[in-house]
C-alpha cells in the first residue's frame, strides 16, 4: 500500500527583475504556505521596490513535485525515515536513490537540491536517513561503512518492492563511496553518480590524522562532524 501524500511542492522564479525562488507547499495540516531562502529580502526590500516602482513580475513555475513520507526497516528491524519526491503531473521516467554524506541527513541542502533537480527532469528520488541519523532509529555509534551499504541495499529493495527498482544511485561524499559498493550488489542499477566522494581509503584516513593514536588505543575518538569535515 502506498503512503498518503504528504505535500505538493511548487518552486517558482520571479522574473525579470529579481532571481527570487519561492517554494509553495500544500499539505493536510498547514494548507498553503510560501517559503524562500530570501525571506527577509523578499518581504522588505523586494516588496518595497515593487510598490514604489509599480513593477510587474512574471511568476514562472520551475518545477513541481509530490512528496511522500516513508519509513522502512533496516536489516536490524530499526525504522529508517525517508522522503520520496515524484513529478506532480506524470509518471516518473525512472527512480533514483540518494545517499547523504557523513553525519548528514536526507534534508541536507545538497541532497535536497540535487534530488529536486532530478525530479524536475521527471526522475523520482528516494532520499533517506542512514541508521542513527536524522529521523531514523538506531545508534549512530553502532554503525559503520558496511552498515551504510546495507542500508542502501535495503532502501533499493524497498523501492523495487513498493514502486520500481532504482536505475540510478547518487551519493554525496562518503555516501558516494557507499553507492559504488552497493551498486555492485544491485543488478538493476544502470548508472551511479557521486559528488565529492573519497577516491580511496587513504583519502579518508588523512582526515583523522589527529585522532589515529586515540583510535588505535581506545578504539574510538571524537572527530569533526558535518560543517567541519568535508570528505
Amino acid at each position: 500500500m502506498h503512503p498518503k501524500l504528504d505535500a505538493k511542492i511548487f518552486v517558482f522564479c520571479y522574473a525579470p527583475y529579481f532571481n527570487i525562488f519561492l517554494e509553495t507547499v500544500k499539505n493536510e495540516s498547514q494548507g498553503w504556505r510560501e517559503l524562500t531562502i530570501y525571506d527577509y529580502f523578499y518581504h522588505t526590500v523586494f516588496r518595497l521596490h515593487l510598490f514604489k516602482h509599480n513593477h510587474y513580475l512574471e511568476k514562472k513555475i520551475l518545477y513541481a513535485m509530490k512528496r511522500f513520507k516513508l519509513e522502512f526497516p533496516n536489516a536490524e528491524g530499526q525504522m529508517l525515515s525517508a522522503r520520496l519526491e515524484t513529478p506532480v503531473d506524470k509518471s516518473p521516467r525512472a527512480y533514483a536513490l540518494f545517499a547523504h554524506c557523513f553525519t548528514c541527513s536526507k534534508n541536507f541542502m545538497a541532497v535536497t537540491n540535487i534530488s529536486r533537480a532530478l525530479t524536475s527532469k521527471g526522475i523520482a528520488v528516494l532520499r533517506f536517513d542512514f541508521t542513527g541519523l536524522g529521523d531514523s532509529e538506531g545508534e549512530f555509534a553502532d554503525t559503520n561503512f558496511s552498515s551504510n551499504v546495507q542500508d542502501l541495499i535495503v532502501a533499493a529493495e524497498y523501492l523495487k518492492a513498493e514502486y520500481e527498482a532504482p536505475k540510478l544511485l547518487v551519493g554525496h561524499s562518503l555516501g558516494g563511496a557507499a553507492v559504488l559498493i552497493a551498486a555492485s550488489q544491485l543488478p538493476y542499477v544502470a548508472a551511479v553518480a557521486t559528488v565529492g566522494a573519497p577516491a580511496d581509503p587513504p583519502h579518508v584516513k588523512r582526515l583523522f590524522d589527529g585522532a589515529l593514536d586515540e583510535i588505535e588505543t581506545s578504539g574510538k575518538a571524537k572527530v569533526p562532524s558535518v560543517g567541519d569535515l568535508s570528505l
